[in-house]
């Protein structure tokens, strides 16, 4: 599995032998190459969003810490220790959630009231496994990296989830569901399965520009 920094993690029970490991590597090349996630290394003046990250004073017992349009990393860290790296990636993530909050909430709700589609609870959180998931509870969560996606990927993620609210699984009578709300949903479905849900450095979405 590929951690939140693009580093492959292998874990095993400890009665596994390493041939064992290294044999169920080789099977699953392909599978392990195909989910591959762009490696993601912090450095002093990268930008997340509309945050930069700086080398500097901290406050007491806080290495890493968000101050206004800034991510301020203690002078006592250095940027290639991984424990660095996973300390801001920590808030980095926090700041892309706040921010995509402002936009991906409003036009879910946009798009649950043109569908008449009404979820129980909607959220925005940082996962980097799916894009979005729709619970037996009505429910709703979505990626908060899915603002780094176009606009008509982003609806495409919000109409998917909302169709699961009555169809609860990928059968038949879901798609036929999202094919309602979505004509173009299969090319989309094909486009979204070539993109990971991830951080993007240096990288400001043009949609929270119209976003107050």
């Amino acid at each position: 599995m590929y951690n939140k920094l693009g580093v492959l993690e292998i874990r095993a029970p400890k009665r596994i032998p390493f041939r064992g490991i290294i044999a169920f590597l080789e099977a699953n090349l392909s599978w392990i190459k195909s989910h591959k996630v762009e490696s993601m290394i912090f450095k002093s003046g990268d930008r997340v969003i509309n945050h930069q990250i700086i080398q500097g004073s901290t406050e007491p017992n806080k290495l890493v810490v968000l101050r206004d349009d800034r991510i301020i990393v203690s002078g006592e860290l250095d940027f290639d220790e991984v424990q660095t790296q996973q300390l801001i990636h920590k808030i980095a993530a926090r700041v892309v959630t706040d921010e995509s909050k402002k936009y991906l909430l409003q036009r879910a709700e946009d798009l649950s009231k043109k569908h008449k589609l009404r979820p129980e609870f909607l959220r925005v959180r940082a996962m980097n496994s799916r894009w979005g998931s729709c619970s037996s509870k009505k429910r709703i969560s979505l990626s908060s990296y899915l603002i780094f996606l176009p606009e008509d990927l982003i609806d495409y993620v919000i109409r998917h989830e909302l169709a699961h609210l009555k169809q609860l699984n990928h059968s038949d009578k879901f798609w036929r569901q999202l094919a309602d709300l979505d004509q173009n949903y299969s090319a989309k479905t094909k486009r979204l399965k070539r993109l990971r849900p991830q951080l993007k450095l240096n990288t400001t979405p043009n949609l929270l520009g119209d976003v107050q």
